[in-house]
């Protein structure tokens, strides 16, 4: 039997989405805006998309309000999507339920390949901005 001495323990915790990453001149990237669980690997990946995107916004802006509010159109929807999908995976994958096993099992076999691939296409097809001088 293991010792209760030796056994760790590390909870996983996430942030519900937020209405907004931008408060005035305020700006959230990365576990600030989207915590989210380990489950897909995309933390750190989703961390630098925001400064991928927040950079591209601000190279050459007018006005920063202007930069930071599209920051936020385009991090919000696919972030969060991310954020909701690394949130289910271990309810599924993680369930020591017999009957969510069986089922997941059958339905892998059933579907191939196809749903992991679909899956992998969501995280993985997302172009970095090129940045573009507003002046």
């Amino acid at each position: 039997m293991t010792p209760s001495n030796s056994i760790l323990r590390h909870d996983i915790s996430d942030l519900d989405p937020l209405e907004t990453y931008v408060d005035g001149r305020i700006v959230l990237l990365g576990d600030a805006a989207h915590a989210m669980t380990p489950f897909l690997a995309q933390g750190a990946c989703q961390a630098l998309e925001d400064a991928a995107v927040l950079a591209a916004e601000l190279t050459g802006a007018v006005e920063i309000s202007t930069a930071l509010a599209q920051y936020d159109r385009q991090r919000r929807p696919r972030s969060q999507r991310v954020q909701r999908m690394a949130r289910q995976d271990p309810r599924i994958s993680l369930s020591t339920s017999p009957l969510v096993y069986g089922l997941l099992t059958r339905l892998t076999r059933l579907a191939g390949g196809g749903v992991a691939a679909r899956k992998a296409a969501r995280l993985w097809n997302w172009t970095p901005p090129t940045a573009t001088e507003n002046c």
